[in-house]
């Protein structure tokens, strides 16, 4: 029993063709779906980085696992050699466990099960100033670089300030990456980098961690191995080499049909991004975000295909999730930072295949939790789940055992509640607002039916499971959402 655990930071549900995206091809991630099972509606813990990363790892909710925000300094809570985590209890079963690229949930490096195991950068060489001189190089070599940008506008600038990021942005997406860099509510000035890398995608991150996968699966042919590929991309900043850069046209196509409805107070950043920059860069964004899914998709392929040419992919379970989603064009927002508990950050395509064990072209409609995910692996590689774990093992749901899940589902943030359960979404926030949506009748969900009295029956029933799962894992914020005695 082998496991090769892909994920993506950030990656829209929708962008998929498995999951009815239309704008891009995704052949490879579809195989996955059509070749073993997809989940509909799965979710994750908290719609931020590291807290739901290791919700992923633990089977927790971030409130027992401590990590509430993305861990950026060593004095923050992080995963360490005392957490029971999937790889950790894996390694200690005799998997050899390795974890190729993005972590974000501590010093990686001093855990024994990964000890020896992370060759692999964990930055992207735009974040970084260590190029300069192949950069230059690459200037030298490829003074050829086409101008022209397809359906946008008629040339693209490298600005003095980005040369080292190695990025070229069209000049209207510059001038919004000027707006919003001066702009007081510019809480992420990295949002604004947007726009095409001069880097060969070969030496990008995600086509260089998929070299080192398939490396590790040469020399593990014959180990049992637990193998995460871990990639920042679509994630911000949403810089693409060519040929993904310039797959689509920057036109209206690109937009949900959610994309006008106004977010409100829970807008944050991510409205007031898209409010800065216009909707000319937003199209540019949602352009390269989705060439960006397509290069994740082909690393995807070439993983494949290495398990098919070294006779592996009958005995290892693959299973493809993000840790979150993104706005992309939804309510008028891109990237996560809203304090909306929107479909579109907290919904995650979760594909999971494995041959010998689990149905091909099933897709199952009950709503499930990235917390679930670890004592799934777990289960499924006969290693017990520890007692700490709050989620399930999805297993008896896959193999058709059970036709409900047997928790709700709850997605958390700092003053924040929500529940899906059934066809229904209900939400709670710190400053009085409250959600009800019937996803059924209306997925973008534009019509908040909390104050609809029709509806009273079902509010006080999500209310109620929302009270039991908060109770079950006890959630610090049970009183301040349930303070009123009329819930």
């Amino acid at each position: 029993m082998n496991i090769l655990f892909l994920m993506a930071d950030q990656i829209a549900t929708r962008a998929l063709g498995a999951y009815g995206g239309r704008l891009i091809a995704t052949p490879h991630l579809d195989r996955l779906a059509r070749e073993g099972t997809l989940f509909e509606n799965a979710y994750c813990t908290w719609p931020v980085c590291s807290p739901s990363r290791a919700s992923i790892l633990t089977g927790q909710y971030a409130h027992t696992h401590g990590i509430t925000r993305n861990v950026d300094a060593p004095h923050l809570p992080a995963i360490t050699n005392d957490t029971p985590f999937t790889e950790n209890l894996l390694a200690r079963a005799g998997f050899a466990t390795y974890y190729i690229g993005r972590w974000h949930t501590g010093p990686r490096e001093t855990l024994d099960c990964f000890k020896g195991r992370t060759e692999s950068p964990t930055r992207d060489p735009y974040f970084t100033d260590e190029l300069p001189s192949q950069v230059q190089e690459l200037r030298r070599r490829q003074p050829e670089i086409p101008l022209a940008v397809k359906g946008g506008a008629s040339e693209l600038v490298c600005p003095p300030q980005l040369c080292q990021t190695t990025t070229q942005m069209t000049p209207a997406a510059w001038a919004a990456h000027q707006r919003w860099q001066a702009s007081p509510k510019a809480l992420f000035p990295i949002l604004s980098l947007i726009g095409r890398s001069i880097i060969p995608p070969q030496h990008h991150p995600e086509a260089r961690f998929t070299d080192q996968i398939i490396e590790k699966l040469r020399e593990n042919c014959s180990n049992p191995f637990m193998m995460t590929w871990s990639v920042n991309a679509p994630h911000d900043p949403v810089v693409a080499p060519d040929p993904y850069y310039n797959l689509l046209p920057r036109t209206d196509a690109l937009l949900p049909h959610n994309h006008a409805d106004d977010p409100g107070p829970l807008g944050g950043p991510s409205h007031d991004f898209v409010q800065t920059v216009g909707r000319d860069v937003m199209l540019e964004h949602l352009a390269v975000y989705l060439g960006l899914v397509k290069f994740i998709d082909d690393q995807v392929g070439r993983m494949l295909s290495a398990l098919d040419e070294l006779g592996l992919a009958d005995d290892t379970l693959v299973l493809f999730t993000g840790d979150h989603g993104d706005m992309l064009g939804a309510h008028g927002m891109v990237y996560k930072s809203t304090r909306g508990f929107y479909e579109e950050t907290t919904k995650v395509p979760l594909l999971i295949r494995h041959p010998r064990r689990i149905p091909a072209g099933r897709r199952i409609t009950t709503p499930v939790s990235l917390l679930d995910l670890a004592p799934t692996l777990l289960d499924y590689a006969d290693v017990p789940a520890p007692a700490t774990a709050q989620g399930l093992s999805l297993r008896p749901l896959i193999e058709a055992r059970t036709d409900a899940s047997s928790h709700p589902v709850m997605c958390q943030r700092n003053g924040g509640r929500m529940l899906r359960h059934d066809r229904w979404k209900y939400a709670w926030y710190e400053e009085g607002i409250e959600w009800l949506f019937d996803l059924e009748t209306d997925p973008g969900e534009l019509h908040n039916l909390i104050a609809d009295a029709k509806h009273a029956d079902v509010l006080h029933r999500l209310r109620f499971t929302l009270q039991i799962e908060m109770q079950r894992t006890s959630d610090p914020l049970l009183p301040a959402v349930f303070s009123d005695s009329s819930r």
